[in-house]
């Protein structure tokens, strides 16, 4: 099985909605786009994440302005391959340009087995570092998993054999 960076997006998007959804927050996903609001005052737990390539930029807009009335620091990010349409909306909103966001997944059952096996590491969060944790899991049944990596995790999961699908296009608000 090879997983691509559509398969990897709709479970980026289905994982967000389940877990906002078990927050005080909220999230919708219509239309090939996720809109999401944890609560937690951090842009990258805030947003509008593209599922699709080119959804509606209608659509988009509208939920930029739900998330953006929450009154918290929120993102937006858009997949390779978006219309002018969209990747004009976060310049029309004063939206600042952060680095792309690599999606990464893993699928091979022999690195999941070597991500397990990191010496002296101990996990106590879900963070760059905690890779292991997320094989353990996997090790339980699934077949692979996904991650968006910030800068500094990326050469972590990348040793452990996570491999990037897409980057992703991130602007942040300027609350």
């Amino acid at each position: 099985m090879t997983v691509d960076a559509a398969t990897a997006a709709s479970a980026f998007a289905s994982s967000w909605q389940h877990l906002v959804g078990g927050m005080p927050g909220w999230a919708r996903r219509e239309g090939g786009v996720l809109a999401a609001m944890s609560g937690v005052a951090l842009p990258n737990c805030n947003g509008v994440w593209a599922e699709q390539v080119n959804p509606d930029p209608d659509l988009v807009e509208a939920l930029l302005s739900q998330v953006d009335a929450a009154g918290l620091p929120y993102c937006l990010q858009l997949r390779p391959g978006s219309s002018s349409a969209l990747t004009d909306l976060p310049i029309a909103r004063r939206l600042m340009p952060r680095a792309q966001v690599p999606l990464m997944v893993l699928e091979a059952p022999d690195a999941l087995e070597a991500a397990q096996l990191v010496d002296g590491l101990e996990i106590r969060q879900l963070a760059p570092e905690a890779a292991h944790e997320h094989a353990t899991i996997l090790s339980g049944g699934a077949k692979w998993a996904w991650l968006q990596s910030s800068r500094d995790g990326y050469s972590v999961y990348a040793r452990l054999g996570f491999e990037t699908v897409e980057r992703w296009s991130s602007w942040f608000s300027r609350s």
